[in-house]
């Protein structure tokens, strides 16, 4: 929606400085925000990171609007650019919203609850059968401020625009209804999420229906009487649209008929009997399609028309709803950014903006389809399309579709290819073009883009590890929040990120600014300088056969005693460099690698005055610092580093070294152990015996490959070892001991998960494959299958095998594909 720097300022009182002029995008992300005079950046102050902190990045690639705090000192201003102070820069966003709220000429909506708010809201986006436009905000963008930038993204004369809604304390829920005020209000449900932030789960619900302070109707589940209590005491003179199996709900359920892969819902409203066949047969995905329903059912109500019937008619084409955008390798040495379930201008804006994200110096190719239903002109829609291209420097695209065809003069300027169907795409399309290449997938349900993706990417292995980066990013985030200001953070990536993947994790880590990279070995340095990672690299395990190559890549040697000391003085001189980073490595009782208390007086000899090196930090290593144990040893630990390492920085007088000792473990345990700098490895990756806040990062998963009926007596697998008691039915899947999953889980020691129930492993586990008891679980050939999700399993199996979680993460072979999602 389109506004000016004047009337920002003008709405939010705040103080414009500099031009008036069009905004058309605001923006609150540095790292995601084109070079464009029509966007604004919204400087916001968080927990660990303040949005002024970037404006000086900012302005030097050429963005012009900001609003800023008042406090912030203004610089001096360039021609074009404005500055808008006000006193809260989160406020302004919201104020603004708020404003632009009240200039929507249709219907509103917002989705709320504890679970299921995303799929429910897409999913009644997916089943819109209106003449007129629609406008469904990105994938959660539920909060203070993802609600307030979908608002600016509407055009303002969609028929439905469709929002939601999350909170995670009291008091924020007042400020969504207020920019949203929906016609309305959809309830999920009410579960345990944010819990410890409420007084009561009933005042958490109390809060989540104020959503629903100035709505017309409320849509809920009466089977839930918890939120049908609520509901019915907070507002009893709303059109309270419920329905539940209960002969007493609006929308009754009399039936729901399970098969291997559907359900048949039959349904009564208003004495007329309905019926729909969905693709699920989870009770989540049944409930969530019928709140869905139940929605239409209410417009119905409100304004007439037949919305229910023509959402009915597209239930069969309702598929899971991706969470996030999927990044995989692509062929020729190109990343594919995977994003085909919707097609509108909303997630293709944020698609566009996670593309410049991953993509760096890479060129960026966007391969897109028709935009179904949007209710706008093609032309109008289409220069929207063309504007967005332009904004994120989109080098080529590849338009599908007969509307997007018919506009092609639209795309001037733009490298431009079109194509009328899917089918011709992949019959004319020239796949070396790709090479080295970012590309977005954008295609609406109906062009079936999963056959380009299968067509650009790698070839992979059916058995894959799903990798989180966002929850890495809120792993990360979450230890520097027990950080004193001004330490700094080295984040663990050895082991191809202990098992995740080097240069993708790494590149997500670059992009929330860690100060350090921590790698094991020099050939795995090189490989993240290779793809482009930029962030300073120690080398723990420096070796004198490496040490040319780390000159060459800028990587910089942990130094343990004399002898590498002097090898790597040596390759530095020789290479003809000066004041070369190092860092000191110091034996406080692990007694691996380090020098000892009594070779400072000659370490410091050896470096002091040195031209050649320079002593970058001092660090040494925990070897206990996980058990409450052994913490006398670890606090003693924590004085000898600290009396060893003071003596090193006086003896070289140089009160510029850092210093670093905790590792995980110590970030949450041992907060006098912080000093400068410290590592963090496990918890990075979801993992913590002392927190339950962080989030899981990697899934392994695999498919059905088989399936067999086997009578009682039969016997599987090599050996022989797998007996089948009874009548059973029997699942290969393709995953071994050549891929990470570890033998000794064979015969029943682990069970997968299929379609919501557990299947025991049976028999043997083989190289490449393993055989499991699915008997009286609903599975087909193809189906998911879940070998472990989440921190939790992790540990578990761990424990199962007498280990660690970090051997179990680092044991999954290379050959297992990593997906990763944003």
């Amino acid at each position: 929606m389109k506004t000016t720097t004047s009337a920002i300022a003008r709405i939010c009182g705040g103080r414009l400085t500099g031009r008036d002029s069009v905004i058309e995008t605001f923006a609150f992300d540095s790292r995601r925000i084109a070079c464009n005079d029509r966007t604004v950046f919204v400087a916001l102050c968080g927990a660990t990171r303040d949005g002024h902190d970037y404006i000086g990045i900012l302005r030097q690639r050429g963005i012009s609007n900001f609003i800023v705090s008042c406090d912030y000192p203004l610089p001096e201003l360039k021609e074009g650019e404005a500055f808008i102070a006000v006193g809260d820069t989160l406020a302004a966003l919201q104020a603004v919203a708020s404003h632009m709220r009240d200039t929507i000429s249709g219907k509103v909506a917002a989705v709320t609850g504890s679970n299921g708010k995303t799929v429910v809201k897409e999913w009644i986006a997916a089943l819109w059968r209106g003449k007129e436009g629609l406008f469904v905000s990105p994938k959660s963008y539920n909060s203070q401020i993802g609600v307030a930038v979908a608002i600016t993204m509407c055009e303002g004369d969609e028929a439905l625009s469709v929002f939601e809604a999350g909170i995670s304390k009291p008091g924020e829920m007042e400020r969504l209804e207020g920019m949203i005020r929906p016609h309305i209000c959809v309830v999920t449900n009410i579960g345990e999420a944010h819990d410890g932030n409420f007084p009561s789960r009933g005042d958490k619900l109390r809060q989540k229906l104020l959503l629903a302070r100035h709505s017309r109707a409320i849509v809920y589940c009466s089977d839930h009487a918890e939120v049908a209590r609520a509901v019915t005491e907070e507002y009893p003179d709303r059109d309270l649209f419920d329905w539940g199996i209960s002969p007493k709900a609006r929308m009754r359920v009399t039936g729901c008929v399970k098969t291997n892969t559907a359900t048949h819902i039959t349904f009564t409203l208003s004495g007329t009997d309905y019926n729909t066949t969905v693709p699920f047969t989870d009770a989540a995905s049944i409930e969530n399609v019928l709140s869905a329903l139940a929605f239409y059912a209410c417009l119905d109500v409100m304004e007439g028309g037949d919305h229910l019937k023509g959402a009915l008619s597209a239930t069969g084409d309702l598929r899971p709803v991706a969470m996030r955008l999927e990044m995989r390798q692509g062929i020729n040495g190109s990343v594919v950014l995977c994003d085909s379930y919707n097609s509108d201008t909303g997630s293709l804006a944020v698609a566009l903006d996670r593309l410049c994200d991953i993509s760096a110096d890479m060129p960026k190719m966007v391969i897109m389809s028709d935009i179904s239903q949007s209710g706008h002109l093609p032309e109008r829609l289409y220069a929207k399309v063309a504007d967005m291209l332009r904004h994120h420097g989109i080098e080529r695209l590849h338009a599908i579709g007969g509307d997007i065809t018919a506009c092609r003069q639209l795309f001037e300027g733009i490298p431009s290819s079109f194509y009328p169907s899917t089918e011709k795409f992949i019959e004319q399309f020239d796949r070396s073009s790709t090479a080295g290449a970012a590309v977005l997938l954008k295609g609406a349900r109906s062009f079936a883009f999963e056959r380009i993706s299968r067509m650009l990417e790698v070839q992979r292995h059916s058995t894959v590890m799903e990798i989180d980066l966002a929850a890495m990013c809120f792993n990360l985030n979450y230890h520097r929040r027990l950080l004193r200001p001004g330490v700094k953070t080295v984040a663990m990536v050895k082991a191809s990120s202990y098992g995740h993947g080097g240069v993708e994790v790494a590149a997500a880590l670059e992009r929330q600014h860690v100060d350090y990279f921590a790698v094991a070995y020099a050939d795995e340095g090189v490989a993240l300088r290779q793809g482009g990672i930029t962030t300073p690299i120690i080398v723990l395990n420096s070796e004198p056969s490496g040490f040319a190559a780390m000159i060459d890549y800028s990587l910089e040697p942990e130094i343990y005693d004399f002898e590498s000391l002097e090898l790597f003085r040596s390759d530095v001189r020789r290479a003809a460099e000066s004041h070369y980073p190092i860092h000191i490595k110091l034996d406080t009782g692990m007694h691996r690698l380090g020098f000892a208390e009594d070779e400072l007086q000659k370490l410091a000899e050896r470096v002091a005055g040195d031209r050649t090196l320079s002593v970058r930090s001092i660090f040494s290593h925990f070897p206990s610092s996980d058990n409450p144990g052994q913490d006398d040893l670890t606090i003693r630990q924590i004085e000898m580093f600290d009396r060893m390492s003071s003596r090193l920085m006086q003896l070289l007088g140089d009160k510029s070294i850092l210093r670093h000792l905790s590792n995980t473990w110590g970030i949450e345990r041992f907060t006098q152990a912080q000093f400068d700098m410290v590592r963090l490895g496990l918890g990075l990756y979801g993992i913590s015996p002392f927190t339950d806040r962080l989030q899981s990062v990697a899934s392994l998963k695999s498919v059905i490959s088989q399936i067999r009926a086997l009578p009682a007596g039969e016997r599987i697998g090599y050996n022989r070892r797998g007996v089948v008691e009874v009548d059973s039915v029997i699942a290969t899947v393709p995953i071994g001991y050549a891929d990470g999953l570890r033998r000794a889980l064979s015969c029943g020691k682990w069970s997968f998960t299929v379609n919501g129930h557990k299947a025991p492993i049976i028999g043997n586990i083989c190289m490449d494959s393993c055989m499991i008891d699915i008997t009286g679980i609903p599975a087909a050939v193809g189906d998911e299958v879940i070998i472990f999700s989440g921190n939790k399993e992790i540990v578990q199996m761990a424990e199962i095998l007498d280990t660690i979680p970090y051997e179990i993460l680092t044991l999954i072979a290379p050959r297992v594909k990593r997906i990763y999602f944003d």
